[in-house]
């Protein structure tokens, strides 16, 4: 499995009381593959993690998370990802001379 993936699989089997042959039939798919899944070997498709969320008739997002968030602002070239960089006119300049008028 990727690193990057974890899931909640075991915590929703238990909730809804299925064993792992009961949620593999329910999701087509067979209990080797809900084992791997749970142990964090196996990182499932979209198709299958949505169906599986339907089983538990709830979000993909609660069912299966990303480990590491990825800084898509510093990837892409945009510099830091802090809410306050993308404000309209939140340069360091303005910045600076912001805090020169405020000791006036």
């Amino acid at each position: 499995m990727s690193d990057d993936v974890g899931n909640h699989l075991k915590v929703w089997r238990a909730k809804f009381d299925l064993t792992q042959a009961q949620l593999a039939l329910k999701a087509g798919v067979s209990r080797k593959t809900i084992n791997t899944l749970e142990r964090g070997v196996y990182t499932p498709s979209v198709a299958l993690a949505l169906t599986l969320a339907a089983v538990f008739e709830t979000s993909v997002e609660e069912v299966f998370f990303l480990k590491k968030i990825v800084n898509h602002a510093h990837v892409i070239g945009l510099g830091s990802s802090s809410p306050q960089s993308f404000k309209r006119g939140s340069t360091s300049k303005n910045k600076r001379s912001s805090i020169k008028t405020s000791r006036r």
